[in-house]
């Protein structure tokens, strides 16, 4: 669900190419962003970031924005909840 005033309200929406195949819904608010795709579902662990998690498969921590701009349903980056399940792009 997008509320009135969030910063996705205006965002364009595509579809997404799951693991298994599957195509999802999922919006984004980088309008350069690709349409499509390809990403690892990866399962939060405590003590995660995005940072962290972007040193740790791109080599740069401040590439963190790719995960969060994959995920643009979690809306504080800075607060991962363990077991969530996130998409780590690449190929992008």
């Amino acid at each position: 669900m997008i509320y009135e005033g969030s910063r996705y309200e205006e965002a364009p929406v595509y579809r997404i190419r799951l693991p298994e195949g599957r195509r999802e819904l999922a919006l984004f608010a980088l309008e350069y962003w690709p349409t499509e795709f390809d990403f690892v579902l990866y399962t939060v662990k405590v003590g995660d970031r995005f940072d962290l998690l972007a040193h740790r498969y791109f080599n740069d921590a401040e590439l963190w924005w790719w995960i969060a701009a994959a995920n643009p349903e979690i809306e504080y980056t800075d607060t991962l909840i363990e077991g969530t399940k996130i998409r780590i792009p690449y190929d992008v």
